[in-house]
């Protein structure tokens, strides 16, 4: 038992002797300059994460041309004000998204007037989205029949079509998010929770397209044609508060 256990330290060693932490210092758009984010997709691997060091203090707007994917994680909260991804038309396919891969996790990034803010079309891995927005996008987080996604303390705010949506299959959890504004359902599809949500001033709030286990303390308020609208089932109990 022993053995094992120090092979399984040794194990861990060397996995993080070779992550690395990958450096964001501008704002440029061009993969082929060292410091820039889509350099930093483009380079990193499963094991690094993309981290934020810029010379100036503030907000920091990064405007891409085309979608980024990587597969490492991305942790925003390594700098101190916003990262902000500009996309530059809302409106019209997936080739505008913001992200269409990411790593392990993303982690206070804010992504807006693209086709999806977050759109997740990889299967290898869990992700998890934390303290994320997502605003004046055709859709905030598209996750495209790919369940293994925890979407927690985000905000999806004044997109066109959907705040978050599953596509046809099961998200793992939907928590403490706000989802405001959007133009058709707040939430559509199906989560394995959704808890602790405030859904405010959507088309539909939550539409339940397919099967969903639980809808607790939520607060839904103000949406225009349904608060809930289910035509699947909820598996277990459906606990809301409506101001």
């Amino acid at each position: 038992m022993k053995r094992i256990f120090s092979l399984i330290l040794a194990l861990m060693a060397v996995q993080m002797m070779w992550a690395a932490k990958i450096p964001v210092t501008n704002t440029s758009d061009d993969e082929d300059e060292e410091g820039s984010l889509r350099w930093a997709c483009k380079n990193a691997t499963a094991e690094d994460t993309i981290v934020f060091k810029f010379s100036t203090k503030g907000d920091k707007t990064i405007h891409i041309s085309s979608p980024l994917s990587t597969t490492a994680s991305i942790d925003g909260s390594t700098w101190a004000d916003s990262i902000i991804i500009e996309g530059t038309n809302k409106k019209a396919n997936s080739n505008d998204d913001g992200f269409q891969g990411v790593g392990a996790f993303v982690k206070n990034i804010i992504v807006q007037n693209c086709y999806a803010g977050f759109h997740v079309l990889t299967r290898t891995h869990e992700i998890l989205f934390d303290n994320c927005i997502a605003r004046d996008c055709q859709m905030g987080f598209y996750c495209d029949n790919y369940g293994d996604v925890s979407i927690l303390h985000c905000r999806s705010l004044n997109n066109n079509n959907c705040g978050i949506s599953s596509g046809s299959t099961v998200l793992k959890a939907i928590e403490d998010c706000h989802i405001i504004g959007n133009k058709k359902a707040g939430i559509y599809g199906q989560a394995k929770n959704i808890t602790g949500c405030r859904i405010y001033n959507n088309d539909v709030g939550i539409d339940v397209v397919y099967n969903s286990d639980l809808i607790d303390d939520c607060v839904i308020s103000g949406n225009t044609t349904y608060g809930i609208h289910v035509s699947g089932k909820v598996k277990k109990s459906l606990i809301m508060l409506l101001d």
